[in-house]
């Protein structure tokens, strides 16, 4: 399935740019790493534009803190060259530069996917209630319940910069791209809701989740934070589910 590779790519482009911010690439080398790993990507699946918000948003933060600035110069420019190579090797062999997209377009089918060809009715609803049961049915809503909590802290907290602003960003930003931001580039299209093709961005959602479970959990939240995950989330499993058989009676 082409959305492992787009997963592991788009992991590898947050994990480049991660290994920059902790000392562990230089800039020149972990720009070229996000840039590759992105074209990459790109060359896997048109799907990885869903998790391109996110990398938009850590560009727009580390410009408006004014760092990492080497990093997106190398990553930038070496996606132009990428790019640039890309269109004309396809315009030398088919004598197109976009025939990428138009084949995509060519070979594009009506399935029960294909939400824009249904009316606006059928988008909203894949959009809300769609959603909203896919969360509930895959177990997400526990990242909306650490969401909820990491919020909730920094809002309380004496040092809210002890809780990773960027990490709860991340989980809002990759879910609210996986529900709106639209697979197609002629009309609007949101995916598939299908665990496979949401398996693209549990790699960075769960690093994400990692790093601020770990923050939640210092000495002094520990009480509030792990009894939570351990303890509260599988009760709420159990209520869902017995709530749910009584209401499908």
């Amino acid at each position: 399935m082409a959305d492992i590779y787009v997963s592991f790519f788009m992991t590898t482009a947050y994990y480049g740019r991660w290994l920059v911010v902790s000392g562990g690439l230089k800039n020149r080398t972990g720009g070229v790493l996000f840039a590759v790993a992105l074209f990459c990507s790109f060359l896997s699946k048109g799907t990885f534009i869903l998790l391109l918000p996110l990398f938009l948003f850590l560009l727009i933060v580390d410009i408006n803190n004014r760092s990492l600035r080497h990093f997106w110069t190398y990553a930038i420019v070496t996606t132009g060259i990428l790019g640039i190579a890309y269109l004309g090797w396809n315009h030398v062999m088919f004598d197109n530069p976009l025939i990428r997209l138009e084949m995509i377009e060519r070979g594009s089918y009506i399935n029960e996917c294909s939400y824009a060809h249904y009316g606006v009715e059928r988008i909203v609803q894949r959009l809300t209630t769609d959603f909203g049961n896919f969360v509930v049915n895959e177990r997400l809503y526990i990242y909306l319940i650490l969401i909820a909590v990491a919020a909730g802290l920094r809002r309380i907290s004496s040092d809210p910069t002890e809780f990773s602003s960027k990490d709860l960003a991340t989980l809002v930003i990759v879910l609210l791209s996986m529900n709106f931001m639209t697979i197609s580039f002629g009309e609007y299209n949101p995916f598939c809701l299908d665990p496979r093709h949401f398996m693209m961005a549990t790699p960075i959602l769960a690093v994400a989740t990692a790093r601020m479970v770990s923050s939640l959990a210092k000495p002094f939240q520990m009480v509030y934070c792990l009894p939570l995950f351990y303890f509260y989330t599988p009760l709420f499993n159990i209520a869902l589910t017995l709530a749910r058989s009584i209401i499908l009676r």
